[in-house]
């Protein structure tokens, strides 16, 4: 029922998500695909010995990284509502936006896995906030406390 209907979207130029988790129409849409249509497929299989799609929120690019990072945060605290509070916002405010600051400035940017290691290894740490001490928002935060 989907199949001709897929179909005639691809036709007509329109996008088309199929999300099938045992591949049986896509491999049935896929052969009746025109050939026209190959260039504009894209096809996710995470079950492809090449791997999976992977997506980094932190690989800012030319986007303004506070941008991105509010929008993380977000997410996050629409996400885990019940447990948040001021202080968790403030520690992965700091946390993603130094994270996103200086993962723009390397080869192979930082991703969300790197916030505990920013936040319980010190070496790692050192690495990191050297590169973003010119940030005034960053700046008081990951100042050495004196008490």
């Amino acid at each position: 029922m989907l199949a001709p209907l897929l179909l005639s979207d691809v036709a007509a130029g329109r996008p088309v998500v199929l999300p099938d988790p045992k591949a049986q129409l896509v491999d049935f849409v896929l052969d009746r695909l025109p050939e026209e249509a190959s260039e504009r497929i894209v096809l996710f299989d995470p079950s492809h010995p090449d791997g999976t799609a992977g997506f980094n929120p932190l690989d800012i690019g030319d986007r303004d990284p506070y941008v991105v990072v509010d929008g993380i945060v977000a997410v996050l605290r629409a996400v885990f509502s019940d447990a948040w509070g001021p202080r968790t916002e403030d520690i992965l405010n700091a946390a993603l936006l130094t994270l996103a600051l200086d993962g723009g400035t390397r080869e192979n940017p930082h991703t969300l896995l790197d916030v505990p290691r920013l936040l319980t290894e010190p070496a790692f740490r050192r690495s990191v906030v050297g590169s973003v001490s010119g940030e005034a928002v960053l700046a008081t935060f990951w100042q050495p406390s004196t008490t």
